[in-house]
């Protein structure tokens, strides 16, 4: 854009009193200027040469120190891999040979899926049986030499009672999620307490991610001053609506632009995909309860703002519920500071995101039709922003509004905590209870 502005200035004359600025032969003169586009051509090569140069010297002086890079370029050649191969491989296969894959497609979802399964009267009963009888068997082999940690089990049953007692359909649960999210908290807490390679991988990323908010104390600096940083004398302390509600404007125009270029699109339809297969869920909340792992429960709810305005009652009882399970990636650093594990911390929020659905589908099972239960039903909003900049001030001045929503509602519903107990209070000293 600036190669094509300095063009047409160096050779438009200049404007007299009576001329005017036409515009229509400023994109004349662009779109005859084919020097322009090899330029841009020639540009992008030179920063893709340069980012692979700069690639192979980061990992010759310290392979640890280039782990991010390697990781970023790793999923970019693997996304233009699968970009290729669906290019120029799967779609004309596809195009040539359309009814004969439609016919296959659907003869293995047919055969692998859940309908087919319960059809079968014995078959639902015999996999249940496996899985939780390999799961119990294992966790009663491995805590053997501890009889102490067996106890958990009688919590879990206790919890799943007490959720069944409280839910709002009881003979409509559908025990596949819950099942399949114990099943998967059970998977990932080997992952992470049992591997340290996975626990390794877990921590770098929760580092990179609460590394990439922290860039939010810069902008609140300068804008607010020492009020986002005030110094530590006279008991002074952060103030919240400064520093950690500051991080929703920040992500909002993140997430904005990864709208713009069509990444969350790709993530919802991967994600959901995962989620959709292992538990049943939708797409929207699946997604959501694996972005609360690391962002917490306001920014997972920007990052599915368009499903939220046709989520059925059962997926925001869902949202809500993943978000109040998992720890804010923001507030890590914070509990770290006050002398929390790292390590506990990550793997409680890991482990929660699935057993949050299940949680939620046994106290508000689905009873409505979902307009998403599928991703070829997921519907995204299309941006009317004409470029990134525009994004960034359109998702800052949005996201901003839930800074001053989120302080009105604790103003609030602190203050009628503390009446409540206030009352209580008059209540024991009235009757000399203490």
């Amino acid at each position: 854009l600036f190669i094509q502005i300095m063009g047409e200035a160096w050779e438009l004359k200049p404007m007299g009193e009576e001329e005017s600025f036409d515009e229509e032969k400023l994109i004349t003169f662009t779109e005859e200027k084919k020097w322009v586009k090899w330029l841009q051509w020639a540009i992008a090569a030179a920063v893709i040469i340069g980012a692979h140069i700069y690639l192979g010297f980061s990992i010759a002086y310290s392979f640890q120190g280039a782990i991010f890079p390697v990781v970023l370029f790793s999923l970019i050649y693997f996304y233009l891999a699968c970009w290729l191969i669906n290019r120029f491989i799967l779609q004309p296969l596809y195009s040539k040979h359309e009814e004969a894959f439609d016919n296959f497609g659907h003869s293995v979802l047919r055969v692998f899926s859940w309908s087919l399964c319960c059809a079968i009267p014995v078959l639902p009963t015999v996999i249940a049986v496996i899985v939780l009888g390999g799961f119990f068997g294992w966790v009663i082999w491995d805590a053997s030499e501890n009889e102490a940690r067996l106890r958990s089990f009688g919590g879990i049953l206790m919890y799943i009672l007490l959720c069944v007692l409280m839910s709002a359909n009881p003979h409509r649960i559908k025990w596949r999620p819950v099942i399949g999210g114990v099943v998967q908290q059970f998977v990932i807490g080997l992952i992470v307490l049992k591997w340290d390679d996975g626990r390794n991988a877990l921590s770098w990323v929760s580092d990179q991610v609460v590394t990439f908010l922290d860039y939010t104390t810069v902008g609140t600096a300068f804008t607010y001053g020492f009020v986002s940083d005030p110094p530590n004398i006279c008991g002074f302390g952060s103030i919240f609506l400064y520093t950690s509600l500051q991080i929703i404007i920040y992500f909002g125009a993140i997430v904005s632009v990864l709208y713009y270029l069509g990444v969350i699109e790709a993530i919802l339809k991967v994600v959901g995909l995962l989620m959709q297969y292992s538990l049943g869920t939708t797409a929207a909340e699946s997604l959501n309860a694996a972005a609360c792992i690391f962002l917490g429960q306001t920014e997972a709810a920007i990052l599915i703002e368009p499903a939220l305005e046709t989520m059925t009652s059962s997926e925001i009882h869902a949202v809500m519920t993943a978000g109040f399970a998992c720890i804010a990636g923001s507030l890590f650093s914070a509990y770290i500071s006050f002398g929390a594990c790292p390590s506990y911390l990550l793997s409680a929020s890991v482990m929660s995101a699935g057993a949050s659905l299940g949680v939620a589908k046994l106290l508000y099972p689905e009873i409505q039709i979902s307009s998403q239960k599928r991703i070829q039903d997921f519907k995204f909003k299309k941006m009317e922003e004409s470029n990134i900049l525009e994004c960034i001030s359109n998702g800052a001045v949005h996201s901003a509004k839930f800074v001053f929503e989120i302080g009105a509602n604790l103003i609030v519903y602190l203050a009628l905590l503390a009446l409540l107990n206030s009352s209580h209070c008059l209540v024991g000293k009235s009757r000399r209870i203490r």
